[in-house]
């Protein structure tokens, strides 16, 4: 399973490794683009959001969302630290899967995120349903935590499509290719 290039970003290296300061509280605008606006229209339509997230109008699709994100975080965030360029997308396949991971902003709280894998639970080969409503769709998130004794540390969780955020655990490194394969391996286990 190889990652291609981002459609989004050039940089061929993950930015999410990169120091920051850490921040006693999330972001308003990273923590609603990663645990709100993306998985809500990713459910909302997963087929839609999986052709435009692994497409070249991805970046004018972030930017969007994150206008949406910058309108409801205007009273608590006023300005956002980050811009659309600092995402990456990464169109690849988990297993026989269509999957898109997003690289979000470098996070600096938790629960602010590394990652997000949207992965469609269908193959090219399947028979989709006319009611798009019956295809399935895994939202799975590499999250920012923190040890007993304040060490930094990953948490690999989900959302569903009712809301619900599952935690499981300590996760990986925050490696583009090492979270790749601990969607895989989640998937493996759970499909």
């Amino acid at each position: 399973m190889g990652i291609s290039e981002s459609s989004s970003n050039d940089d061929d290296t993950t930015r999410s490794n990169q120091t920051e300061v850490n921040l006693p509280n999330a972001r308003c605008h990273h923590y609603n683009m990663v645990h709100y606006a993306l998985p809500v229209v990713a459910f909302e339509d997963p087929l839609f959001f999986m052709r435009v997230i692994a497409s070249q109008q991805s970046k004018k699709f972030l930017s969007n969302l994150l206008d949406m994100v910058s309108r409801a975080c205007k009273d608590t965030e006023p300005v956002c630290e980050f811009t659309v360029d600092d995402f990456a997308v990464y169109p690849t396949r988990i297993g026989s899967y269509p999957c898109a991971i997003i690289e979000m902003p470098p996070p600096r709280a938790v629960p602010e995120a590394f990652f997000a894998a949207a992965v469609l639970l269908a193959t090219p080969d399947d028979n989709l349903p006319s009611d798009h409503g019956d295809i399935k769709l895994r939202y799975i998130t590499l999250e920012k935590g923190v040890t007993p004794d304040d060490g930094p540390c990953t948490v690999l969780c989900e959302w569903t499509s009712d809301r619900t955020h599952r935690n499981y655990g300590d996760g990986p490194e925050a490696k583009l290719d090492v979270f790749a394969t601990a969607v895989k391996d989640l998937l493996e286990r759970q499909v």
